[in-house]
């Protein structure tokens, strides 16, 4: 079995989270392998532009070699925040590879998540005067209307994903100041996905106790 790990926005694909979640499969079972990439214009990838349409190509390209390289008999995948959405996009359009699915702090309304909770008054001022601007936390992703046009137009709460509630897990925390957490009740609601809640939790899960649970409850769907 592979675990495809999709990391958050300006994240990369040696966040500490993915890290431990790679630890706690591979130790609870030696066949299993856990692989993680670097999303257009993070971490180290060199990518000009970011955009859904590279995003989704990468996304296709690491299940390819998942399967062909690795002879992947069973493919799971874990996605964070933007790596929810890019992954729920994903299998919208292609149907889903996976067996399951594990999303945690997952982005569903990404475009006002970005717009809104994400990027700056002046982040929004120079991406409308220079058709360009770094967002980000820690790290800064350069982004192009070509992405938040393309997030407008991808809305996946208004996809079905009916179908996929036995593969889906979603993780949440009742304190996340990114998405908002009615957003992903109402996205688990409609769909009647299966809904972790963690009162207390933030997006990034920063407390201990609180990533240790979502790190065994996403254990506990994929293994």
């Amino acid at each position: 079995s592979v675990v495809i790990c999709c990391h958050g926005f300006a994240g990369r694909k040696t966040s500490s989270s993915t890290l431990k979640l790679a630890k706690r499969l591979t130790e609870l079972d030696d066949s299993v392998a856990v692989l993680s990439f670097d999303l257009p214009c993070h971490g180290d990838d060199a990518s000009p532009v970011l955009s859904l349409e590279r995003c989704d190509a990468y996304i296709g390209s690491v299940i390819a070699y998942a399967r062909e390289k690795l002879g992947a008999k069973s493919l799971y995948a874990n996605g964070i925040s933007f790596g929810g959405y890019l992954l729920l996009k994903y299998i919208s359009e292609h149907g889903s590879p996976f067996e399951r699915i594990s999303l945690r702090s997952p982005a569903v309304p990404m475009y006002s998540v970005l717009t809104s909770h994400v990027m700056t008054e002046e982040n929004r001022e120079l991406l409308s005067k220079t058709g360009a601007c770094e967002v980000g936390f820690a790290d800064k992703v350069r982004i192009t209307p070509t992405l938040t046009e393309g997030l407008a137009a991808a809305d996946i709460t208004k996809r079905d994903f009916s179908q996929y509630r036995d593969r889906l897990l979603l993780i949440h925390g009742t304190e996340d100041e990114i998405v908002p957490y009615d957003a992903v009740v109402a996205f688990a609601e409609k769909n009647g996905l299966r809904l972790i809640t963690v009162p207390g939790a933030d997006h990034r899960f920063t407390s201990p106790e609180h990533m240790a649970l979502a790190i065994k409850k996403a254990t506990e769907h994929l293994k």
